[in-house]
């Protein structure tokens, strides 16, 4: 699948993607939040806490990947539209709570346009970011590789303000 107007908004935790995402959202831009942050503030909301969702990390990620996926196909393809984190964000988790990867890999590739990378921020935990500085640097890093490896562009957006990464990112897109 060639889907020559969609672009993802990606990087590590806490590295400004929804910021950036609303903002694009304010300038009339089709966004699609995380899917993980949606599912897990649905459940905070009925009392359980991310680490109780997460309980069972297979068992997350894989339902996580069949959300991503029914997402995707109800979204316009002949529209712009950014996501905070796709389908390929799936390989560093898999690849870390010990799931194959060659599947997601398989489904990932020629779905995006182009993809914005987010620079580090200093992580900043909340109810649904659980993850440790560790943990964070890792899965900067595996995203990074993960993209890279599937041969989609990538733009890194550098830890700046959110309207200079507003318009880099509107000066790349087409």
């Amino acid at each position: 699948m060639e889907t020559q107007s969609w672009y993802v908004i990606t990087g590590g935790v806490s590295c400004g993607k929804t910021t950036l995402l609303k903002n694009l959202a304010s300038l009339g831009f089709l966004t699609i939040p995380e899917t993980a942050r949606v599912w897990i503030e649905e459940e905070l909301t009925k009392g359980s806490t991310a680490a109780e969702v997460r309980g069972d990390e297979q068992l997350f990620q894989r339902e996580l990947l069949k959300r991503k996926l029914a997402i995707e196909r109800q979204v316009p393809r002949d529209r712009i539209v950014f996501f905070e984190r796709a389908v390929p964000d799936s390989v560093p988790y898999f690849s870390l709570c010990g799931l194959p990867v060659e599947k997601v890999l398989a489904i990932s590739k020629h779905r995006y346009r182009g993809v914005f990378f987010c620079e580090p921020l200093p992580l900043k935990t909340d109810l649904v970011r659980i993850e440790t500085e560790e943990e964070a640097r890792l899965i900067d890093q595996l995203t990074r590789e993960t993209y890279e490896s599937l041969g989609y562009p990538v733009v890194y957006l550098p830890a700046v303000s959110v309207m200079e990464r507003v318009e880099i990112v509107c000066e790349h897109i087409q």
